[in-house]
């Protein structure tokens, strides 16, 4: 079993994607739900409460199939006898995190190359998956990485710059509705 800093567990979707379950995400998903209804909002946040009770509390994994997900939520709506909210969730999957830090570990010996290579995988796999939103965290400490520096020099400026560069050529077939940013 991991032990995971954030109590909710991964949520996965799409054949190799995983995001961070997030109170955010959750409250968005019961929110737009609930929009669709005649019943008052603040009980989308009653709701967003009790699924990151049952998350953390109650399930066991520390990750959750996307679809698994959605499913327990209307079954359990319908149990409340909260039909129309269910009737309305969308199965939205949550915004996905790429560490560029990590990827930079992952990469090894190969280093560049190898970190390009993991960053178009990656992104290609967040877009397939139909996320509606991509950060990219850890820009600079990710070029402290791969250019072995341990302070910030002209190499860590040229290879953010062709970072960067990367990202926006690998997202700029992606759909217009994605959004993404980068995160120093």
């Amino acid at each position: 079993m991991i032990s995971l800093p954030h109590a909710l567990p991964f949520v996965r979707f799409g054949s190799s994607s995983y995001a961070l379950c997030d109170r955010q995400w959750l409250s968005d998903v019961m929110h737009n739900a609930t929009r669709s209804t005649d019943l008052p909002l603040w009980i989308a946040e009653d709701l967003t409460r009790g699924v990151e009770i049952y998350l953390s509390d109650h399930y066991a994994s520390s990750t959750i199939e996307s679809s698994e997900l959605f499913e327990r939520i209307a079954a359990t709506l319908k149990a409340l006898g909260l039909n129309q909210v269910a009737e309305h969730i969308e199965e939205v999957p949550p915004p996905v995190r790429i560490s560029l830090t990590e990827l930079a570990r992952q990469s090894g010996s190969a280093y560049e190359l190898r970190f390009f290579c993991l960053l178009s995988e990656n992104i290609r796999s967040a877009v397939v998956s139909g996320t509606p939103t991509i950060e990219f965290h850890g820009l600079m400490n990710a070029a402290k990485k791969l250019t072995l520096s341990n302070k910030w020099s002209p190499k860590c400026t040229a290879l953010k710059e062709e970072i960067e560069t990367a990202v926006k050529q690998e997202l700029s077939d992606a759909p217009p509705q994605l959004k993404w940013a980068i995160i120093s």
